[in-house]
């Protein structure tokens, strides 16, 4: 069942969850987002200035596809956790985790190393001056 897009109604404190609904025909469906998948969608994170509705408002369309996806007509809300959204990859972002700035290859000796800055790679080579 496909439903169509609704109501913001706006953030419970005491559920940490952001609430709004949808609709099927011409039935309203409660349904609520967690406050850990607003987060996880990234923005909340990196600008804690944002708002719980503006996150919900930039990304309505993925959210209301994933309600739409999980609505089974059963009584109560529709509920939407951060293991039902595609990965940050899935959308096209890549993943808030940074990689560590210094790492070894683990198949070389420790003479060689990976440096990376600004999301660029280098290779560092430690070489030793030939022995006369």
């Amino acid at each position: 069942m496909h439903l169509t897009s609704g109501t913001p109604i706006g953030y419970d404190p005491k559920w940490m969850v952001y609430r709004f609904t949808m609709f099927i025909g011409n039935r309203s469906v409660d349904c609520e987002i967690s406050n850990a998948a607003l987060s996880a969608l990234g923005e909340m994170r990196e600008n804690p200035r944002r708002t719980h509705e503006s996150v919900f408002r930039r990304h309505r369309k993925l959210i209301e596809g994933v309600a739409s996806s999980h609505y089974r007509g059963d009584p109560g809300p529709v509920r939407i956790f951060a293991k039902h959204l595609p990965s940050p990859r899935a959308r096209g972002r890549r993943s808030a985790r940074r990689p560590p700035s210094l790492r070894s290859i683990p198949s070389c000796d420790q003479s060689h190393s990976i440096l990376e800055e600004g999301g660029e790679a280098k290779v560092v080579l430690a070489v030793e001056p030939p022995t006369i």
